[in-house]
């Protein structure tokens, strides 16, 4: 058999095969196989020549993601919340929040909604904490903002943005075929997206020592970086172990 003509053989299987979702696994014929085609007879005896899929591979596991502070590990390790929105999922009671007029009008208002507010809507909303600050700094101050700003930051502690892809596929790996954690890791420090996962961020209500009295938000946001991760199995979710500090 000539080398056009075992081309030409591989080349009307491969177009025959389009839309199959198979392909020759070689684009070569072996010298096996061209000898038992050149010896062939029609209707007699059959050449088995091999072939590979062409689907793209789906099988994965989602990533769920845990996290610890590493400065209070005594909190224990907490599943993470994955969020769309680029500020924390929380609210809390302010003395105010009508940011079109001067005044106290209080009553519940999420960190999304302050965060949309313009700088002077955010700015009429500080002036009133700063003025119930003024009016009673023991009280006020060391209880109201300590557990507005802790209730804001702990929700954060418990949400990350999630990014495009948390699917781990292990190459051409199929369901039910198993994995270690340390493969899963490795996956993990080639992708950075994965590596850190960051909270939304949080409004911090602040004194600076600088400003007197005047109450400023600062916004923060939390990075967890993995650390470790538990063998697993294709088409099952698995965990990723994240820390985090304070």
């Amino acid at each position: 058999m000539t080398d056009q003509t075992a081309n030409d053989i591989v080349n009307q299987l491969n177009s025959n095969l389009v839309n199959t979702g198979y392909r020759l696994e070689s684009s070569n014929l072996n010298t096996v196989q061209r000898a038992a085609l050149a010896a062939a007879q029609f209707g007699t005896g059959t050449v088995n020549i091999p072939v590979v899929s062409t689907a793209t591979n789906t099988a994965y596991s989602t990533i769920t993601p845990y996290a610890t502070n590493s400065n209070n590990v005594s909190n224990g390790t907490r599943a993470l919340t994955a969020v769309n929105n680029g500020v924390v999922n929380m609210g809390a009671n302010f003395v105010d929040t009508n940011p079109n007029v001067d005044g106290n009008q209080g009553g519940y208002l999420s960190a999304s909604d302050f965060n949309n507010f313009t700088s002077a809507q955010q700015q009429t909303i500080l002036n009133a904490m700063t003025k119930a600050f003024t009016n009673d700094p023991n009280n006020y101050g060391p209880t109201y903002l300590t557990n507005l700003n802790n209730t804001f930051k702990s929700a954060a502690e418990g949400q990350y943005v999630a990014p495009s892809n948390l699917n781990f596929t292990n190459g051409n790996a199929a369901n039910g075929s198993t994995f270690t954690g340390d493969q899963l890791m490795s996956y993990i420090r080639s992708n950075p997206s994965l590596m850190t996962l960051q909270s939304p961020k949080y409004p911090q209500f602040v004194v600076p020592a600088s400003s007197g009295n005047t109450i400023q938000v600062v916004w923060n946001t939390i990075n967890y970086t993995a650390n470790n991760a538990y063998n697993g199995t294709i088409g099952q979710p698995v965990n990723v172990y994240y820390t985090f500090t304070d």
